[in-house]
């Protein structure tokens, strides 16, 4: 192993090789999610009914979301410029209605689909059955209306928080796919990596160190695998740098999705090290070496959906797209996070 251990030695002798190797991983996904999972939906609430009916609704929803202030007019162009994702309009009169037996309406309004406003909307129509429910008992008492429901939805809060949490334990397909863009560039840092330690290999031959290697009692098999060895765990501790980054910042994630996450970049990371050697050998010289690098690398990010995602790209580049394996490893990062189990992404392994 003194051969693996040396080029670990060389590896981390640069402090900026520690930084490109550990902290740039953690950091890109830590510094890009300081809100994570369903705690940092951004709701707007227009009161207008002001009754213990839409207290309850905004405590439902309280529990889920975080509250931004605006006035109606403005719900338009909040949601143009991102500042809020859900609105939700209560018109006045609403808890009257209820108990006169009619259903309650409200205005929604997002840009966003039901993955993302779903658990917002079900909160809500949550308090809203039950207090349909009650109506049906109390024949217009409103007083008993009030007390039916403050006792109801103390109990049916408890059930929406915990409700909304086992729904939230993995993410949702809008927050998995912004993820594993954000994931998908740890993938280019890993090629990045593996080429720079793939022209120690290079430089070795042409100062005569691999033959001098070579002529003591060290085989080139040995060689290869013990070199080989340190770059994959060179890149390796990016991959676990990068999963103990995401469940610091999704601490709901279960232990299964965590560890085919840590499986997906693993084998993301000896992919990175074969095409590093492929472009060291196909190359012979550290100047070759480099340029091929260019040549390939910057076509494999632009298409592999860490820059946009794929589905925006025209068609022609959507099929070259199927050829980088950064696209197949940011689509099985999704496909982990968003919880799809381990025969979904299966053909994702087989492709990397």
């Amino acid at each position: 192993m003194s051969i693996l251990s040396t080029y670990l030695k060389r590896v981390y002798s640069r402090p900026w090789m520690i930084l490109l190797s550990v902290a740039v991983p953690a950091l890109i996904v830590i510094a890009s999610n300081t809100e994570g999972g369903s705690a940092g939906l951004r709701v707007a609430l227009i009161d207008k009914d002001q009754s213990v009916l839409s207290h309850s609704v905004a405590k439902a929803i309280e529990l889920i979301a975080n509250f931004v202030e605006l006035d109606e007019e403005e719900i338009d162009r909040t949601l143009a410029e991102g500042r809020i994702q859900y609105a939700l309009v209560l018109p006045p009169g609403l808890q009257e209605r209820v108990l006169r037996g009619e259903r309650a309406r409200v205005e929604a309004h997002s840009l966003q689909g039901i993955e993302i406003t779903g658990t917002v909307t079900s909160a809500a129509n949550a308090v809203f059955s039950a207090a349909h429910n009650i109506a049906q008992h109390v024949n217009g008492d409103a007083d008993a209306f009030a007390r039916a429901l403050a006792l109801t939805t103390n109990g049916q809060l408890k059930v929406i928080s915990r409700d909304a949490l086992s729904r939230h334990r993995v993410m949702t397909r809008a927050e998995a796919a912004s993820m594993a863009q954000l994931v998908g560039l740890v993938t280019v840092a890993m090629f990045v990596t593996t080429f720079i330690l793939s022209l120690y290999l290079l430089e070795d031959r042409k100062s005569g160190v691999l033959y001098r290697t070579l002529a003591g009692p060290v085989s080139l098999r040995r060689y290869m695998l013990e070199t080989n060895g340190a770059f994959f765990l060179a890149t390796a501790l990016q991959a676990l740098a990068t999963v103990g980054a995401v469940a610091i910042v999704f601490p709901q994630l279960p232990t299964s999705v965590t560890l085919m996450l840590a499986l997906v970049l693993m084998l993301c990371a000896l992919v990175a090290v074969s095409f590093a050697l492929a472009i060291a050998g196909i190359s012979g010289t550290v100047r070759r070496a480099q340029l091929l690098s260019n040549m390939v690398m910057m076509p494999m990010v632009m298409l592999g959906g860490t820059s946009w995602p794929v589905e925006i790209m025209p068609p022609l580049f959507q099929r070259v797209s199927d050829f980088t394996p950064i696209r197949w490893a940011v689509d099985a990062v999704e496909e982990v996070l968003a919880g799809s189990g381990f025969p979904d992404i299966l053909p994702h392994f087989g492709i990397l």
